[in-house]
């Protein structure tokens, strides 16, 4: 067996955003169109973001019912045209 040496550190960053849509914007999952009158709790977008040396990754959970692939490829090509590490390397989540 080979041994293996580990010389980094592993370090991470945890950051959440308030994503609760406003008063009124339709709610996802019901037959015909049912705007929402307020929400008892918030919901987040959360990510955590982990680095070993070189290596970059992170999660990003969104208390939602789904995400389209649009939406993650749009987000992908944004961190891409920033010139972020993470670009093709984030795992996305919807929660709800």
């Amino acid at each position: 067996m080979e041994k293996i040496e580990m010389n980094s550190k592993l370090e991470f960053g945890y950051h959440q955003q308030d994503i609760t849509p406003k008063r009124g914007i339709s709610l996802a999952g019901y037959f015909n169109a049912r705007p929402n009158r307020g929400a008892y709790d918030r919901l987040f977008v959360k990510a955590a973001v982990f680095r070993d040396g070189e290596t970059v990754s992170a999660i990003a959970s969104f208390d939602i019912c789904y995400l389209e692939r649009s939406i993650i490829d749009r987000m992908d090509a944004a961190l891409a045209k920033a010139g972020s590490p993470l670009a093709g390397k984030v795992i996305y989540s919807a929660t709800h």
